[in-house]
């Protein structure tokens, strides 16, 4: 399984917290944001409010 499906996985369970943060994000977005390896980690990050780790990595 790669990245990208384990990503797109994990986001649609992870539906119910966007909701509840009174955002929505549709499957498509879902497949959209996670169609490269570094958009899944990014929007994994997102939903795990890790977002300050990718930062760190990055510099």
């Amino acid at each position: 399984m790669t990245l990208n499906k384990i990503a797109l996985n994990t986001l649609k369970t992870a539906q119910k917290v966007f909701r509840t943060q009174n955002q929505s994000f549709s499957v498509k977005t879902l497949q959209r944001l996670c169609s490269t390896p570094s958009g899944a980690l990014e929007t994994l990050a997102m939903v795990m409010d890790l977002r300050h780790l990718l930062h760190e990595v990055k510099e």
